[in-house]
């Protein structure tokens, strides 16, 4: 050893020995993702959840997600409910799931849909018989209008044909198209397909950028577009006036939605003051689970599982074929019947919107997501009312309970909204210093790291000298890292730009 050796690992045990500031944290908390209140759940879809937890392994909101979701589309048609003020709503739900690529997305929908596309499929083949036979009436009755309007010699006169024209039998109606979801449609398609199709359907995409992303997104539609969703949120009648389809009114129909997307789609669309002003993203139900990357080692699933799915399957299958209330002579506009909360429902209702009233002031918790409070009270009764449907699709009112758990659920996604508002308003730089930070504690074996080893061997998106320096400046001004003036031999390399590593 070097006399300069010795000294610099003189220096070094003294350095060592130097008692520093704690550390202080990058940022003002925001708390772990909240869990999902599964005892909110009736217990189909609580064993539901749980073994689709079971077999992805998917975090749990994500499962919840997706059977809240299905069950909404599977229940909206056959109830509205009628909140305390009087105003009659639908019972849809539009959800989004916020989750890294890896997380398990597709396959927790797969599993939660399967009973709904196993009934689209039976649509599809009755569909195909039934409009096989109307193409043949159709094709028929057109065949005798032509000749009505060519005989010249049996219908000489206007009058005649008139006469003829309005004998024919008119062919029943167009059999109504079978699809009950759809993954990313402009709102100009969906209501083409409202016409003639089922009056209750679903957008699900476990790949919601594509929506998000999409055609009646893009900036110079985004605007009708979120208007549109909001009106269709609210049941209000679908009117639209084009010139090649001409005037459109689509009474008593009921979307519902589920898009799973990534963070950085989520951070573009949550933060987008043009939807926030328009009201859109006050309608939308959030969860952003923590991942289980890392921890999700192979087990095989309970038998259990595959009974507590059956139960499932039939239930989403009783309730899509239910008889769907139909307005008297219409073959797809809805008239679903009005569910009203029970007395002791409406003390909780009124309690919990007093309650979130009152977070709304200045300082309080629901200060930075005043546009979903406000309609928190809406949603816990339309969530409530989604699981009375699920228990007794003849239910008569909202009882208690399922107003205590619609509440639950309800604050469960505000918990969400404020978490997320709050790590929305952070610096992206900030973000990345801690996820810097956790490598460093986690990853990092040694006590002290240079500068090429945080560009080289770190996290891929910080590859470059460029892009370190900001970060372990950040680091080292909040007490993280702590500079080693004389640098330090790493590894049988002497590096200059060293840092000792404060671990907690």
């Amino acid at each position: 050893m070097t006399l300069a050796t010795a000294a610099l690992n003189e220096c070094l045990e003294q350095a060592s020995e130097i008692q520093y500031d704690p550390p202080r944290s990058l940022r003002r908390p925001t708390g772990n993702p909240t869990e999902f209140p599964m005892d909110a759940l009736p217990n189909v879809l609580r064993n539901s959840v749980l073994a689709i937890y079971d077999k992805t392994q998917a975090p749990i909101a994500i499962c919840a997600q997706s059977v809240l979701a299905a069950v909404t589309l599977a229940a909206q048609g056959l109830a509205d409910v009628k909140l305390p003020m009087g105003l009659v709503k639908p019972i849809s739900n539009y959800f989004i799931t916020i989750a890294e690529s890896g997380e398990r997305k597709t396959s927790t929908d797969s599993l939660a849909l399967a009973p709904i596309h196993l009934f689209e499929e039976q649509l599809t083949q009755n569909y195909i018989i039934e409009k096989h036979q109307w193409d043949i009436e159709y094709a028929a009755w057109q065949a005798q209008q032509t000749q009505i309007l060519k005989d010249m010699k049996r219908y000489s006169s206007q009058e005649a044909k008139q006469a003829a024209l309005s004998a024919l039998c008119a062919p029943k109606a167009q059999p109504l198209s079978p699809m009950l979801t759809c993954s990313e449609p402009t709102f100009e398609g969906l209501c083409r397909y409202l016409v003639h199709g089922q009056p209750r359907i679903g957008i699900f995409s476990a790949e919601g950028g594509q929506f998000i992303g999409g055609h009646g997104m893009r900036e110079e539609n985004k605007l009708k577009t979120a208007a549109a969703f909001s009106e269709l949120w609210d049941g209000t009648d679908i009117k639209r006036v084009r010139g090649g389809d001409g005037v459109i009114i689509l009474p008593g129909r009921r979307v519902c939605m589920h898009l799973m997307i990534q963070p950085g789609v989520a951070r573009i669309f949550l933060t987008d003051q043009l939807l926030a002003d328009q009201g859109v993203l006050s309608r939308v139900l959030v969860a952003a689970p923590a991942s289980l990357s890392g921890t999700r080692f192979y087990k095989e699933p309970s038998p259990e599982s595959d009974q507590k799915l059956t139960r499932y399957n039939q239930l989403i299958h009783d309730l899509l074929a239910a008889p769907m209330p139909l307005k008297a002579d219409t073959k797809n506009e809805l008239s679903p019947r009005v569910i009203a909360l029970s007395p002791e429902a409406k003390v909780k209702w009124v309690d919990y919107a007093n309650f979130v009233e009152a977070e709304l002031l200045p300082g309080r918790q629901y200060e930075l997501i005043k546009g979903l409070a406000n309609k928190l009270g809406e949603h816990a009764a339309r969530l409530a009312t989604v699981l009375v449907v699920t228990q007794d699709p003849l239910a008569a009112e909202v009882n208690s309970i399922n107003m205590e758990n619609g509440i639950a659920i309800a604050k469960y996604y505000a918990s969400e909204a404020v978490r997320m508002c709050e790590e929305g308003n952070v610096d992206k730089q900030i973000l990345l210093a801690e996820r810097l930070l956790h490598w460093m504690h986690q990853s990092w074996e040694h006590n002290c790291i240079s500068l090429p080893d945080v560009y080289q061997r770190g996290l891929s998106i910080v590859n470059s000298k460029k892009k370190a320096i900001p970060l372990i400046e950040l680091l080292e001004e909040h007490g993280w890292l702590v500079r080693i003036q004389e640098g330090q031999i790493l590894e049988g390399k002497f590096r200059r730009d060293v840092w000792r590593i404060i671990r907690g």
